[in-house]
């Protein structure tokens, strides 16, 4: 077994996708011959708030009894003399992120020192902890993979964010994209996108492993629900470019030109939902088939997807969309029939064509209509399955051969990091 340092400012008992992938990826490492020391924030410092399911740590106890947990309290005081130091120095507080640099950094150094870990992966959520992935393997020599997940300076969800913070965003995406042993991407859309402004060469150093789905058994999940209406389940929270609407819109269509189909229809949405929408989901007259759950613990919400006819998948209306959502990958865990509404020739809209799941562009509410129909005469019938290509993708996806990947991406960035010393000592 080979160990390694894993910095996440984000594990559980949050409940966030990113904390869920990493603590997902790290755990299953392990039957890969790779055992993760993780590095992260303390629960207890967390904001007021951040949503905790303290459940979701039995299922990554093996990784996280052991964390090394750093407080990002505004002033430590771990003793009176801490205290009388800090009222003398009249200590300005330290912005949010720059304590988790200053902190994450100085247990990373401490736990280095010991002699014991092989490598060290930063996984971006905030970016700032690639920066200080940046300084601890500058200090180390460790060899160093850097986990992007999504773009960085070119996420589309950024393009309001001050001038200034992106001029040094920009900076240091470029040191750590320089930098790096690897770099992680989960899709060779986000890779080309991320790394079009860099050289060449330094693509060699960059890898594609998607996110991972559990295999759970969720008891007391019917093998086949006999339900009198069809139901569409949606799971993952509305902000920012990502919204609703779209999927409203077509169900507006859907009443209005086939009110016995609208009215069989039982479609939950589980997570935090934008403002206002519950209003325009009343004033639509939707209300008789939209529910708006709430946020629900990880494993409720997994269930709930589970006994879902038909799972939903929500995505930003852009020209071509980069992400791959995690919740698309749980419910390929799941073997659920998916509906996307996202651009259809972004990573989730291929995703699904691939899996032979309908795509619909945002804003068409008539070929959303279209499809709602035909995917509830399949179901009318019992015809509303996955087939052979589904299952066949979805493989890909699976724990097992997600982990063997990123062990893969660790050894390659150990014999890079031997070979980049090697030429600089020429």
């Amino acid at each position: 077994m080979l160990d390694f340092l894993a910095v996440s400012m984000w594990m559980p008992p949050t409940l966030t996708p990113r904390a869920i992938q990493v603590s997902r990826l790290l755990t299953h490492l392990r039957s890969a011959g790779w055992a993760a020391k993780v590095v992260t924030q303390n629960a207890d410092t967390y904001p007021s708030h951040q949503i905790l399911d303290f459940d979701l740590c039995e299922s990554y106890i093996e990784i996280l009894q052991h964390r090394e947990q750093v407080s990002l309290v505004p002033i430590l005081r771990e003793s009176r003399r801490d205290l009388v130091r800090h009222l003398l120095k009249r200590d300005v507080e330290q912005p949010l992120m720059a304590r988790w640099h200053e902190r994450s950094l100085a247990a990373t150094m401490r736990l280095a020192a010991t002699g014991r870990y092989v490598a060290l992966a930063t996984f971006a959520g905030p970016w700032e902890t690639h920066e200080m992935g940046l300084e601890a393997a500058k200090r180390t020599g460790l060899p160093w993979v850097a986990h992007f997940a999504d773009p960085w300076v070119d996420n589309p969800y950024f393009a309001s964010i001050d001038p200034n913070v992106m001029e040094r965003w920009r900076a240091a995406e470029a040191l750590v994209a320089g930098q790096a042993d690897a770099l992680v991407f989960v899709s060779e859309m986000t890779r080309d996108q991320v790394m079009a402004k860099y050289p060449r060469e330094w693509r060699e150093r960059t890898y594609v492993v998607p996110h991972a789905f559990e295999s759970v058994t969720l008891p007391g999940r019917s093998a086949g629900p006999a339900r009198r209406r069809m139901r569409i389940v949606h799971t993952g929270n509305f902000y920012g470019l990502r919204s609703a609407q779209p999927f409203l819109e077509g169900l507006l269509q859907l009443k209005d030109n086939y009110p016995k189909v609208a009215a069989n229809l039982d479609v939950r949405f589980i997570g935090l939902v934008e403002p206002g929408l519950r209003y325009r989901v009343a004033e639509m007259g939707l209300d008789d088939m939209v529910v708006l759950c709430g946020h629900r613990p990880y494993r409720e919400t997994l269930f709930e997807a589970a006994c879902a006819d038909l799972a939903l998948v929500i995505d930003a209306d852009l020209e071509v969309s980069v992400f791959l959502p995690s919740k698309i990958v749980d419910y390929m865990g799941l073997h659920r029939p998916i509906l996307g509404i996202t651009p259809t020739d972004g990573v989730t809209g291929q995703l699904l064509k691939r899996l032979q799941c309908p795509v619909l562009s945002p804003g068409d509410s008539v070929g959303l209509m279209n499809a709602l129909v035909a995917l509830h005469q399949d179901w009318s019938v019992g015809e509303l399955q996955v087939g052979s290509a589904y299952h066949r993708v979805a493989q890909d996806f699976a724990p097992e051969q997600v982990s063997r990947r990123f062990a893969l991406v660790l050894q390659q960035a150990v014999i890079t990091n031997q070979e980049r010393r090697r030429a600089a000592s020429l």
